[in-house]
């Protein structure tokens, strides 16, 4: 098989694992284990997460939203001009409220990495965390907080 779908197969596995803390709630979310993306086919990368942001499942579409939040951190280099077109769609015409606030932060990040470059220094240990940390980043610095 291609590495690039042993890639996104990981990925997708990682999506579907739920904390042992979190099993006996309703507002489960998955593990988030970014990697360095240092080792990257981005074109086939690119390929599977386009196709993952059109995914039906709501959980798949929020974890590739985390995943190509934190590429654009980690990997400035990158295009990823085709899959702000997709996350662009997603922020009016997203399935529920959730992914559209997600896709809306991951353009922001898409647009303005420069705003969120300090976040690759800290570790997130849930995808939940790394929007809540854009979330606050983004208020900190659009709106002139200083704390």
């Amino acid at each position: 098989m291609k590495q690039g779908v042993l890639i996104l197969a990981g990925m997708l596995l990682m999506a579907s694992a739920v904390p042992a803390s979190a099993q006996d709630t309703y507002a489960t979310r998955a593990l988030y284990n970014p990697g360095p993306y240092t080792h990257l086919n981005v074109r086939c990368v690119l390929c599977n997460f386009e196709s993952g942001l059109r995914n039906g499942n709501d959980g798949v579409v929020e974890s590739i939203l985390s995943h190509v939040l934190w590429l654009r951190l980690v990997r400035p280099d990158v295009n990823l001009d085709r899959l702000q077109d997709e996350i662009t769609g997603l922020i009016t015409d997203g399935r529920t409220p959730s992914i559209r606030y997600r896709a809306s932060l991951a353009a922001m990040v898409l647009e303005s990495p420069a705003l969120f470059a300090g976040m690759t220094d800290k570790s997130y240990s849930t995808a939940n965390e790394l929007f809540a940390s854009v979330s606050a980043t983004a208020e900190q610095t659009l709106l002139g907080y200083n704390q």
